[in-house]
């Protein structure tokens, strides 16, 4: 009975059948490695963008605080009201808010937060897009083991497929050897991480 298990095991259906689930295993997280490094470039090259624009919108709020400071130092110095309106026409409408709520500290935490609001608005959805290009890393590489491990479950099953006896117990090792590769890639498989 269990020369005949083992005769059923080494078979030429069982390692055919062995080499087409691999093979198709191995295709499948090929494309899942795949889809998984164009999401990463994806994210990596919007984050970029948004961390750009998120510098450049950080320089024209600094540009416009330095207006607004020097604007205001300027009014404050007037010494007529002619010359005073001169610098005050020139304010931001941050300023000009901010004014209208304190006139004693316009230059408030609120007038900062209004006038680096962009920036700080897009510095954290490039984080938020960096994060996400680092899940796709990490699902990735997870996706690269596993085809590393199906590929020698491959190469295994080939070694078999060149003894031609079905009794040898190499053979059956090699064998043993695919199907353990299959199984821990499957399992493998289903701890990959999912990039929300």
């Amino acid at each position: 009975m269990t020369e005949q298990k083992n005769a059923w095991m080494t078979s030429q259906i069982v390692l055919s059948s062995l080499i087409v689930v691999l093979s198709l295993f191995t295709a499948y997280i090929s494309y899942e490695r795949s889809l998984a490094s164009s999401a990463q470039l994806r994210q990596n090259t919007a984050g970029l963008r948004e961390l750009m624009l998120g510098t450049s919108a950080e320089t024209m709020a600094n540009a416009n605080f330095q207006n607004d400071l020097s604007n205001y130092s300027d009014a404050e110095l007037a010494t007529d009201d002619i010359q005073k309106t001169k610098y005050e026409v020139r304010y931001s409408e941050e300023l000009q808010n901010a004014i209208a709520k304190n006139v004693d500290d316009p230059f408030s935490d609120e007038y900062f937060q209004t006038i680096f609001a962009e920036s700080e608005q897009r510095r954290a959805e490039s984080k938020t897009l960096f994060d996400a290009a680092d899940g796709y890393s990490k699902r990735g590489n997870a996706l690269q083991q596993i085809i590393l491990i199906t590929t020698l479950g491959l190469g295994f099953v080939a070694w078999t497929s060149v003894i031609k006896n079905e009794r040898n117990m190499i053979r059956m090792v090699f064998i043993m050897f695919a199907f353990l590769t299959l199984t821990y890639g499957i399992y493998l498989f289903t701890q990959v991480p999912i990039v929300q």
